[in-house]
């Protein structure tokens, strides 16, 4: 079984920087693979890199790397919810 690092770089995946405790898997889509970033969890690493508040920390998220492209294989953000 590869680990997420083994497919980062076999596939060449590009990431962002400081946010690796964000990365909760990784897909396909359109025959291209895709880290998978948790928005929650990235905005927890923000806050926890800059010493932001959340607010502070949601809003850089969100104009800073939410929508940023990076290339085909651009990482997708969700929002993870508890089961149903």
């Amino acid at each position: 079984m590869n680990t997420l690092k083994d497919i980062i770089l076999e596939y060449d995946l590009p990431a962002f920087d400081d946010l690796d405790n964000a990365i909760i898997g990784y897909t396909e889509i359109n025959n291209k693979y895709k880290l998978v970033y948790d928005i929650e969890l990235c905005v927890s690493e923000i806050m926890d890199l800059y010493k932001l508040k959340y607010i502070d920390a949601q809003e850089y998220f969100i104009y800073n790397i939410k929508d940023s492209y990076i290339g085909d294989n651009t990482p997708i953000f969700i929002h993870k919810t508890n089961s149903l």
